[in-house]
C-alpha cells in the first residue's frame, strides 16, 4: 500500500507541476478589477464532449479546450479544459487528468504532508492555507488543497486545488489569482468547484 501511494504521488508530481506551469505561463499576477461585478449574469454550463463531466462557470470567463494543439503544447498532455477571465486571462481555472489511484482512506495529514513536501520543492515561498477532505456535489469524496507562493514577478499567488478520484483516474481542478484581489474571485471559483460533477 505504501509503495502504491508513493507511485501515485510520483505520478501526480508531473500533473501538479504542470498545473503550476500552466498558471505561471498565463502570467498570473496581482489583478486590479476596477469594474463592479454584475451579479445578475446567468451561469454558463460546460459539458465535456465525451460526456464524462460538466460544470458551471460565470459568463465573464472564456473556455479554453484541449482541442487547441497550442494549449496542449503550453500546458501538457494532461490538460483537458480551462477558462480564463474575459478582461484578464491571468485569472482562471483548469482541469487536468492523470492515471493512477488515489486513496482517500489515507489520513488527511499524510496526504497534506506529501503535497506540502512536493510543492515546497517546486515553488518559491510556499505557504499552506488549508487542506482536508471534502464532499462535493453528488456525494463525491475529494481532497482540497489551498496554498500561496511567489511567482517570478514577485507577486503572491493564491491557488485552490481539488483532487477527485474517478475510477482509475485522478482529476485535478485548479483555480488561481493574485492574493491581493483573490476575494473578488472566490465566489466564481467556488461556483466551479461546487458544480463540478461526473455524468457517468
Amino acid at each position: 500500500m505504501a509503495r502504491r501511494n508513493s507511485n501515485f504521488f510520483n505520478r501526480m508530481r508531473l500533473g501538479i507541476f504542470g498545473a503550476l506551469i500552466g498558471i505561471l505561463l498565463l502570467g498570473l499576477g496581482i489583478y486590479f478589477f476596477s469594474s463592479k461585478r454584475d451579479v445578475s449574469l446567468e451561469l454558463k454550463v460546460y459539458a465535456d464532449p465525451s460526456g464524462v463531466f460538466s460544470f458551471r462557470y460565470m459568463p465573464q470567463f472564456v473556455i479554453e479546450k484541449d482541442t487547441d494543439e497550442s494549449l496542449i503544447k503550453r500546458y501538457g498532455l494532461d490538460y483537458i479544459v480551462g477558462f480564463r477571465h474575459t478582461y484578464d486571462p491571468r485569472i482562471g481555472c483548469e482541469i487536468r487528468k492523470n492515471d493512477g489511484s488515489f486513496s482517500l482512506d489515507l489520513p488527511e495529514q499524510d496526504i497534506s504532508w506529501k503535497l506540502v513536501t512536493q510543492y515546497s520543492k517546486d515553488t518559491k515561498e510556499f505557504s499552506l492555507v488549508r487542506s482536508g477532505k471534502v464532499v462535493l456535489q453528488g456525494n463525491m469524496s475529494a481532497f482540497q488543497f489551498s496554498f500561496t507562493f511567489v511567482d517570478p514577478l514577485d507577486a503572491t499567488m493564491l491557488i485552490h486545488q481539488v483532487f477527485i478520484p474517478h475510477g482509475k483516474d485522478m482529476y485535478l481542478l485548479t483555480c488561481g489569482s493574485g492574493r491581493a484581489y483573490s476575494e473578488k474571485f472566490e465566489s466564481d471559483f467556488e461556483t466551479f468547484f461546487s458544480s463540478f460533477v461526473f455524468n457517468e
